[in-house]
C-alpha cells in the first residue's frame, strides 16, 4: 500500500465573469454647453470588505468631430456606481464608451474570476433648451 504525504493544492478555475458595465447621460439630449451628469459603472455592487469600490473605470468620448477624450479612471463606491460631470462644447452625437479594466476577484466576492466589459452609449447635443414637461 503506498500513502502519499504530500498535500497538494486544490485546482480552481479562473471563469471570465461579465460584470454587466453601464453609462447613462442625464440629461440626454441636452444643450451644448450645458453640462449632463455621466452615471458609470457595474450592476454588481460590492462587499463592505472590497471598499472603496471597482476602480479604474475610464470613459472614452468620442465627438462629433470624431475626436476622443478620455475621463478617468475612476472608483465607484459599494453600490457600484460613480458619476462624473461632463459639459459638450460642439453640437452632435457623441458616442460614450465605459471602459470596465479586467479585475481578479477572489472569494469571498461575488464570483471567483475575471471581470473585463464596456458599454455604449449617445448622446445627444442640441443648439436650443429642451421642452419640459411639467406634473399637473
Amino acid at each position: 500500500m503506498v500513502v502519499s504525504l504530500f498535500a497538494l493544492p486544490a485546482a480552481t478555475a479562473q471563469a471570465r465573469v461579465n460584470p454587466f458595465p453601464y453609462i447613462n447621460a442625464i440629461p440626454n439630449p441636452v444643450k451644448v454647453a450645458t453640462p449632463t451628469l455621466l452615471h458609470v459603472g457595474s450592476i454588481y455592487p460590492l462587499p463592505w470588505e472590497m471598499a472603496p469600490g471597482w476602480t479604474g473605470l475610464t470613459v472614452e468620448i468620442t465627438k462629433p468631430d470624431t475626436s476622443t477624450e478620455i475621463l478617468g479612471p475612476f472608483t465607484t463606491d459599494l453600490t457600484g456606481g460613480t458619476g462624473v460631470q461632463y459639459t459638450p462644447a460642439m453640437v452632435g452625437t457623441y458616442t460614450l464608451r465605459t471602459h470596465f479594466p479586467e479585475t481578479r476577484l477572489q472569494p469571498p466576492a461575488l464570483a471567483d474570476g475575471d471581470l473585463q466589459a464596456q458599454s455604449w452609449k449617445k448622446l445627444i447635443v442640441n443648439h436650443s433648451t429642451l421642452l419640459s414637461y411639467r406634473s399637473r
